[in-house]
């Protein structure tokens, strides 16, 4: 049976309202096309095609961004990539220099501060090689 980290509660943000493994079959359709499309998304970063990045990275950060509306709770997109983020980490590196790297450092940034198993200062560590746009805009 599949599982996933959260399910609908009818609240977009209240995602840490609902227990870890929740099966996929109680997740709302709205929970779970957000789930498949975050799911296409990772699978498009791991593509050799680096024309695929940028696009992919740019829509892992809206997704983000418009699900952070309340700091309660841990949004879910990112409870929904919080699983792929030891493979994020191994992906950032074998990436060459550049602005897509830089862009996935700052997903990455924002990424860390939901896992709990983290490097020390992972957050501050991806921020400082990220893109350097406005914080405040994550």
């Amino acid at each position: 049976k599949a599982v996933v980290s959260t399910q609908s509660t009818g609240d977009k943000d209240k995602a840490d309202d609902v227990p870890e493994e929740t099966p996929i079959e109680e997740l709302s359709e709205e929970d779970r096309a957000l789930k498949e499309d975050l799911e296409m998304l990772v699978t498009r970063l791991q593509e050799k095609d680096q024309s695929l990045w940028g696009p992919t990275l740019e829509a892992m950060g809206k997704s983000i961004r418009s699900a952070t509306s309340s700091m309660t709770s841990v949004p879910k997109p990112l409870k929904f990539l919080r699983p792929h983020y030891t493979m994020f980490r191994e992906l950032y590196e074998s990436w060459p220099e550049g602005d897509n790297k830089k862009v996935f450092a700052d997903v990455l940034s924002v990424l860390s501060m939901t896992n709990p198993d983290q490097e020390e200062k992972a957050t501050l560590k991806y921020r400082m090689k990220g893109a350097g746009g406005e914080i405040g805009n994550w």
